[in-house]
């Protein structure tokens, strides 16, 4: 199921056309250099043979020829490293980079980092899944896979190595002699499942308290995030005690997962500690009686136990790799879950039932408009908006006016009927809240649109509208949405309408922190700017009534 999740994730870059040529042979090199370190050892439990051998009949001419050879041998080790190190990391940064797209694509396709919001509150940080998860997962899989393949060719290499040295064991037990082939072999063996299986009873939890870390540090990164971005509010508030008793109570639940990791990998590190140091005097310890018996020589007991090591290192592959795998498990299942409710939410609106019919103006026949748990929220509606004409949607708060635009931008799901409307780039919404990126302030203005010359447009409107001295600033990068005034910030969001000069205008709201004399500025800059222009404004002041030509209850 691991390999079935991971390959699911991860293969969609072997099918990109671009990049399938040059994916597959960063992965030749990064495994047949893999390989190559394999043969290294290889070669050098030889050489070690060579050398204790040399050493333990005191032959000075034999032991100089081989320190030289161990010194070639050092300089091709540092060469296959440094290869292997290339390739492995150049194939993590072009599989990052690819699957960093497509999951930026998936996210911002159909809106579905607005919708999957109203559908489940689970999918939480999805800027650390697509940052973190992604990164983990293919470093992880690099490491594992690579390390897999790596434990198998050394345990094919030196198996038959460590059986042809093992030769024939004897022994008696009640007069009965036994004769064991291989028999350093089977000592690996059942000393590598005995370790695995207390590893995975010791450790069986980890996965799920690494996905539980994960989620609750991005849960108190995003808080302390929202203090940052809310800041003047909290501090008129004087909440700062309140968001202190916030950080502590998600701060604790850290503290805790960490408690109950600690106990974990504490008991995890102490076998290992046990597992591993024991397995180094191990096969010493089980050569002993053939050396003593003049069996064997020096230098066959230290090969012995290289390649009895190498062996056992390769069936202690998931001892060694445990917490790798658990980490590994916990971002799968993170990704797993964002692509499912991102899925959730694109076939959400791909059975959208309210058909959409393009059209040179907006009607609505039949619409009905529902809450994400079901519940009517309005029913039966049927509204037709004349070119170049101003309607003003009122109502009580919560009768369904902004929806109702959400439902006209085509981002809101959950209703039924029919509309009759023009192209989505003739259209311009400005949303209750407003949006001002982090940039250039002249940048900020004319947001979506980009790469604009439309510095004198950009002055000329910010002298129509009393705020002619951010001509100096235009060209400054600041956090804007801290600078301006949320007064300021209404009258740029109107100032990105008019450039983009769309035939629609839908304001949920837009002047709501303008005073009066303002509001009755920005309509008329509107009108005498954007005189064609088609404008659904959603509000509660009465004077709102004397800038438009038709007002709307919704609700009602």
């Amino acid at each position: 199921m691991l390999i079935k999740n991971a390959w699911k994730l991860g293969s969609g870059i072997f099918f990109d056309k671009a990049l399938r040529k040059k994916i597959i042979g960063l992965c030749f090199f990064s495994i047949m250099f893999e390989f190559t370190v394999v043969f290294f050892q290889y070669i050098l439990s030889y050489w070690s043979n060579s050398f204790y051998t040399a050493l333990q009949n005191f032959d000075k001419d034999a032991l100089y020829n081989i320190m030289l050879q161990f010194c070639l041998l050092v300089v091709a080790s540092v060469i296959i490293v440094a290869f292997r190190y290339t390739f492995q990391a150049k194939l993590a940064i072009v599989w990052r980079q690819w699957m960093t797209q497509f999951y930026i694509d998936k996210w911002l396709s159909h809106n579905a980092y607005f919708g999957i919001n109203l559908l489940t509150n689970k999918n939480d940080n999805p800027d650390q899944r697509i940052s973190d998860d992604v990164n983990s997962f293919i470093g992880l899989t690099i490491s594992i896979t690579l390390g897999f393949l790596n434990s198998v060719v050394t345990l094919m290499s030196f198996l038959f190595l460590l059986w042809k040295l093992s030769g024939d064991t004897k022994f008696n037990i009640f007069n009965l002699e036994i004769n064991i082939s291989g028999y350093f072999v089977w000592i690996a063996i059942i000393y590598s499942i005995i370790g695995t299986l207390v590893t995975y009873v010791i450790g069986k939890k980890l996965t799920f308290l690494d996905y539980a870390r994960e989620r609750r540090e991005a849960n108190f990164r995003f808080s302390l995030m929202r203090l940052r971005e809310n800041s003047e509010s909290i501090a008129l508030y004087n909440g700062a005690e309140y968001e202190k008793s916030i950080f502590k109570d998600i701060f604790e639940k850290i503290v805790n997962n960490f408690h109950d990791i600690i106990k974990i990998t504490r008991n995890l590190t102490s076998w290992n500690n046990l597992y591993f140091n024991f397995s180094n005097i191990l096969p010493i310890a089980v050569t002993l009686p053939k050396f003593f018996a003049k069996e064997i020589q020096l230098g066959d007991l230290m090969q012995i136990s290289s390649a009895f090591s190498q062996v056992h290192s390769a069936l202690s592959f998931f001892i060694n790799s445990f917490s790798m795998i658990a980490s590994y498990k916990a971002a799968i299942s993170r990704l797993l879950e964002f692509n499912t409710n991102v899925d959730m939410w694109n076939n959400k609106v791909e059975s959208f039932t309210v058909n959409f019919i393009k059209s040179d103006k907006i009607e609505l026949k039949n619409i009905e408009i529902y809450l994400p748990n079901g519940n009517a929220l309005l029913p039966n509606i049927d509204l037709s908006f004349e070119n170049g004409h101003s309607y003003l949607l009122t109502g009580e708060n919560g009768a369904g006016k902004s929806t109702l635009c959400k439902v006209i931008g085509g981002i809101w799901p959950f209703a039924k009927g029919e509309i009759n409307i023009m192209k989505k780039n003739e259209i311009f919404f400005i949303p209750q809240k407003i949006y001002m990126p982090f940039g250039l302030l002249k940048d900020v203005i004319t947001y979506p649109l980009k790469n604009l010359e439309k510095e004198e447009q950009i002055k000329f409107l910010l002298k129509k509208f009393n705020i002619s001295y951010l001509n100096d600033r235009l060209n400054q990068e600041e956090l804007w949405s801290n600078t301006l005034s949320v007064g300021e910030q209404q009258k740029i969001s109107i100032m990105r309408a008019i450039i983009a000069n769309p035939k629609v205008l839908i304001m949920d709201e837009s002047t709501s922190a303008l005073t009066e004399t303002d509001e009755q500025l920005i309509f008329s800059v509107l009108k005498e700017l954007l005189k064609d222009v088609t404008i659904i404004s959603v509000g509660h002041r009465g004077g709102l009534r004397d800038c438009h030509l038709h007002e709307i209850k919704i609700g009602a």
